[in-house]
Order: structure tokens, then C-alpha cells, then sequence
């Protein structure tokens, strides 16, 4: 979008209110990040918001927001889009939450869902984003992407390779969070029924809901609390999470048990230690789109320990720890 957008209080009524499409939340949450003053405003926005009782319908409430931003500015709120995104984009994201749908998607939209099982699948979206869904997972998109953003809707895990278009933002919706992309790497985990997490790798996103948004830059972590329904920061620690698609690990006097759950993740395997006590053996090594069975070699002759492969399942054994 090259032209300047308009962020009136019928459209902060709507984002309040949780009502607000990814593409006008999107909107609000750009024109909050523009400015200290934008800032102030929308909190302002937010205390009446909460004094005025619930049955007011949003467009009533929308009157009090004119009264707060006329007073402050003495005109129109407005703010201008995001610098543009430099070269192409790469995400990864998980979300394992329960199935949704968009509001206000065209009903003539044809939306097409991919599933995986036990295999991680790759394939393109129309506009050339290339995705690695892993195992168990889920993902819609439209057929062809015309409107304001590219929005796609996951439930699982995925790494995206995301094609650059500024004009046209990338938007991972996720349950009660939307991650959108302002030029990146990174994970998204929701495998618990109160957290969802995003690790980011490379660059920044921001990861938003209906009434607060945070930015996460390079090795740190944003998380929601479903509980709460609150965003939180916090350092990250490794990149190995994300190994499901790039079967690339760096473990540094790493426990076995850590090590094991890494690899149950990224290879679809589980793993049964006979002698709990090899658990807290340390491993220090790094793999770079190796094989199971040659990782387990490695762990086998630095740990000094046995490995027995029966199916999906991987039993180990011995006294470990050399």
C-alpha cells in the first residue's frame, strides 16, 4: 500500500472490541508502533474503553475515542506503512491449536488445506512461498492471494520461505495470535494449552492480538498466555527447536535426555532410556543435515552408550558418560 491510511475511531472501536479483520488489526497495531504520541493516544483509548460498560455497542464507544483523539491532536489520526522489507523472508512457525476461520473471508474465496501425518511435506504457495509443514500439522491459504496481506492459517508447525512483497505483507494467523512478518526467521510453538511461543532466529516480527502487539528481534522469545491473555519477552536459549526442518543442531554440554527430546521432535521418533542414569550424560557437537543414524553413532561412541532402533521407537542403554 503506497498511499497514507486512515486509522479513525470507528476502525479502534472494531480493534477494541476484538472485531477487527488481520488486515485492519494490522493496521492499528503498524500506526501504535509509529509514534510515542500514538502510543499515548491508543493507551488513553484503552482506559475508557474499560470504564464504559460492556453492553455499549462499539460504535457508541467509538464517540468517546473521538472526544480523546480531537482533544489530543485536534485531527484525524494517521500514520504511514512499515519501511519495506529487504530481500526474501524466511519463517518458521508452529501452532497446534484447535481449527478456525478467518472473519470476514470472501464466501467466493477458494481456500485450499493441506494435512500432514507423519511426514513433513514441501510444496509453494501461489506467489512462490515455499513451506516445509511438519508432521501433524495443518494449513489453509487462498488459491490466489488478492487482497491487502497474504494470510495464511495454521494449526501445527511450518517453516516458510516467504516471498518479498512490502506491498503486500505476510501474516501467520494463529487462534488468538497473528504474527506478521517484517523480515525474518522464525519458530512459533504452541504444544501446550496455555502458552504460544515465537523464537526468532533472523531480523524481527511482531507478534499481535486484538488489543497489544510486541515486537521480538533476534534471539528472543515472545510468548502468550492464553490464561492471562498477556505477550511477554524473554532471552532464547538454542535454535535446535526448528531442527525438524533444517536438521541442523548445535548441542553444548548438552544433557542426553535435552538431546533425545530435540531429536524425537525434529525425526519423528521416541526415545526409552533403560538406565536413567545416562540421562544427565553431557554431549558437545553440532550436526549439519546429518541422519538419525549417524547422530546416534556419535552419541553412542562419545557417550558410551548402546542404541537399539525398533521402529519409531530408539532404546538406550549402558553405563554412558566416558
Amino acid at each position: 500500500m503506497n498511499q497514507q491510511e486512515i486509522v479513525d475511531d470507528a476502525l479502534l472501536a472494531k480493534f477494541l472490541a476484538g472485531e477487527a479483520t488481520p488486515e485492519e488489526a494490522m493496521l492499528v497495531t503498524d500506526w501504535i508502533d509509529a509514534s510515542e504520541e500514538n502510543k499515548r493516544l491508543f493507551t488513553q483509548s484503552q482506559q475508557a474503553w474499560a470504564m464504559e460498560d460492556e453492553s455499549v455497542a462499539p460504535m457508541e464507544k467509538s464517540k468517546i475515542l473521538s472526544t480523546i483523539t480531537q482533544k489530543s491532536t485536534g485531527k484525524s489520526v494517521e500514520f504511514f506503512t512499515p519501511l519495506r522489507i529487504a530481500a526474501a523472508i524466511t519463517l518458521i512457525a508452529a501452532c497446534v491449536v484447535g481449527y478456525y476461520t478467518i472473519p470476514n473471508t470472501p464466501v467466493e474465496e477458494t481456500w485450499i488445506t493441506k494435512n500432514t501425518n507423519e511426514e513433513v511435506s514441501k510444496f509453494n504457495l501461489p506467489e512462490g512461498t515455499s513451506i516445509a509443514l511438519n508432521r501433524n500439522s495443518k494449513i489453509s491459504y487462498p488459491k490466489a492471494f488478492d487482497g491487502q496481506t497474504r494470510t495464511v492459517k495454521l494449526s501445527g508447525e511450518a517453516l516458510f520461505d516467504v516471498v518479498h512483497n512490502p506491498e503486500q505483507p505476510f501474516i501467520v494467523n494463529c487462534d488468538e495470535i497473528n504474527v506478521k512478518v517484517l523480515g525474518t526467521a522464525f519458530n512459533i510453538t504452541n504444544k501446550s494449552a496455555s502458552v504460544i511461543e515465537t523464537q526468532v532466529t533472523r531480523g524481527k516480527v511482531a507478534m499481535y492480538t486484538a488489543d497489544q502487539s510486541i515486537n521480538i528481534e533476534a534471539g528472543w522469545i515472545g510468548s502468550y498466555d492464553k490464561s492471562t491473555r498477556k505477550l511477554s519477552l524473554r532471552k532464547s536459549i538454542s535454535e535446535n527447536k526448528i531442527g525438524y526442518a533444517t536438521h541442523t543442531f548445535t548441542f553444548e554440554d548438552t544433557s542426553l535426555k535435552q538431546v533425545t527430546d530435540n531429536l524425537s521432535e525434529s525425526y519423528g521418533v521416541s526415545f526409552i532410556f533403560e538406565n536413567d542414569k545416562i540421562k544427565d550424560c553431557h554431549l558437545t557437537s553440532s550436526y549439519n543435515d546429518k541422519s538419525l543414524s549417524f547422530i546416534l553413532d556419535v552419541i553412542s561412541e562419545s557417550l558410551n552408550v548402546k542404541y537399539t532402533v525398533k521402529g519409531n521407537i530408539v532404546y538406550l542403554s549402558g553405563d554412558g558418560c566416558l
